[in-house]
């Protein structure tokens, strides 16, 4: 930058211009400065990033042992695999061979991997580490070790002062499988948990177990945006995700499921993967569409899912509030890439509303043609027990009516997309008469003698009439349909 020469002019002109000057050069020099800072600090902040992903194990002959003497056969006719927990079954070696493949497609290359130091998990992995040229190291941490899930949070767990750590079996690693594995520095032996101990004794030792392989991850590669992976067992690989993310609610991992939790900038964990379902509502595909189902709508909402995941594994949150006569049930899912574009800016949100009725006319005689409803007065909806009922009744009695209809269905993401109610379509009811909808002819109805659960044709406002008796209901079914377009558009 060319700067004007004030060596020139009066005392007062110098003045003035050697300040103004450095005035501007201070200015420059602060702004450069600022941006210095906001990059350092940057810099030093510990982001998001950390990924650990999990397999469990294929399937091994100690998998099939139950079900093959609960066939009656006997042990003497067995294939040699079964009971074997160093084969694979045949199904163990199906599972086998996607494997490689399956890992490769989720991360180009792992920057660390950890194994049990049983044959199955080594086994697992060890073709995918051949295909890449990976190496790995064995952590006795990670063998398989089973406790009553329940102690895992228990605050009145007793700590447990007997060593655990280093006190088990040397561990020898196969000489063929020595180019691709080996003990981590300092490693010896297993684990060693006495089989006299009580319930909680025991659950407080194998925590000590976990806990270790935590700490010694977080020690490692905490606060880093590496990617790990890990290759253990079902009851072990449950409760190191229960661990991690401090949630209890997770069924049993799938033989080659894979799970993945991500750091958070918090420190904490968000499950992303489980059993080798990405975790969420997924993303549109190019032309195509994406159905969103929500099933299991239960009062209390014990059951609900949404594309049969678990509501928190799909980033849902659901409340429930009452309208005067009303109950409204909020659906809301957000931070996901409905569009597939990247990011997880994209959400997604409804409101159904139960409206009951009462002392409306409701008759059935033979078939559905004959079936006809005329909705009586409004009246108070009930919720108890998991059910659905009118007035203080967790009941709809003959001549009833209970109703459910969408309200503000709302998409928001970072490219077009239309969204359409396809309408409910399912429900848990008790035996007794049931008439789906409102008016005097093409009405479906359903005669039961059993408790069931009903399918029909979607209705995008469905009502349900009691014609005799009484009937219950619950797990409340529908679904919307996700599309990309020109124009956002929100139909009903």
């Amino acid at each position: 930058m060319k700067t004007k020469d004030y060596s020139k002019g009066n005392g007062v002109s110098r003045l003035l211009g050697f300040v103004s000057q450095s005035l501007l050069k201070n200015y420059f020099q602060l702004i450069i400065s600022f941006v210095l800072v906001m990059v350092w600090l940057a810099g030093g902040v510990c982001e998001a990033g950390l990924k650990i992903y999990y397999i469990r194990h294929a399937e091994g002959g100690h998998n099939v042992k139950k079900a093959w003497k609960e066939k009656g056969i006997p042990e003497d006719d067995w294939p040699d695999y079964v009971g074997d927990s160093n084969q694979f079954t045949p199904l163990g070696k199906v599972q086998l061979a996607k494997v490689s493949g399956k890992l490769q497609a989720l991360e180009k290359r792992f920057d660390f991997i950890a194994s049990s130091p049983l044959w199955r998990s080594r086994n697992t992995i060890l073709p995918y580490m051949k295909d890449v040229g990976a190496k790995g190291e064995i952590w006795p941490e990670l063998k398989e070790l089973s406790i009553p899930s329940e102690y895992l949070f228990d605050k009145e767990l007793p700590k447990f002062k007997q060593p655990v750590l280093e006190q088990g079996k040397v561990i020898e690693i196969p000489t063929d499988e020595t180019d691709w594995f080996s003990m981590r520095a300092g490693v010896t032996r297993g684990f060693d948990i006495s089989n006299d101990l009580d319930e909680k004794e025991e659950s407080a030792a194998a925590k000590i177990v976990y806990q270790a392989a935590i700490d010694r991850i977080l020690k490692k590669f905490g606060g880093t945006d590496k990617t790990i992976l890990l290759a253990g067992h079902g009851a072990s690989g449950k409760n190191l995700i229960r661990l991690l993310t401090g949630e209890m609610d997770y069924e049993s991992i799938d033989n080659t499921g894979i799970w993945m939790v991500e750091q958070q900038e918090d420190g904490s964990f968000e499950v992303k993967i489980y059993n080798s379902v990405t975790v969420g509502i997924g993303a549109i595909p190019n032309n195509g569409k994406l159905e969103v189902r929500f099933s299991d709508l239960r009062s209390n909402l014990s059951d609900v899912e949404i594309n049969g995941q678990t509501v928190h594994r799909t980033g849902a949150k659901i409340t429930k509030a009452t309208d005067g006569l009303d109950i409204v049930y909020s659906f809301s899912i957000k931070d996901q890439d409905l569009d597939g574009v990247g990011g997880s800016n994209d959400s997604l949100s409804w409101d159904i509303r139960f409206q009951g009725f009462v002392g409306g006319d409701v008759t059935l005689k033979g078939d559905d043609s004959s079936a006809s409803v005329t909705l009586g007065k409004r009246a108070k909806v009930h919720a108890s027990d998991d059910y659905f009922g009118v007035s203080d009744e967790r009941y709809v009695d003959e001549g009833d009516s209970i109703q459910f209809s969408i309200e503000n269905l709302t998409i928001q993401s970072d490219s077009r997309i239309s969204v359409r109610f396809n309408g409910f379509d399912g429900v848990y009811g008790t035996d007794d008469c049931y008439i789906f909808g409102v008016g005097k002819s093409g009405l479906e109805s359903k005669v039961t003698k059993d408790d069931a659960d009903f399918t029909f044709t979607p209705m995008s406002v469905l009502t349900l009439s009691c014609a005799e008796g009484k009937l219950r209901v619950r797990d409340l079914t529908g679904s919307f349909t996700l599309s990309k377009g020109n124009e956002a558009s929100l139909n009903q």
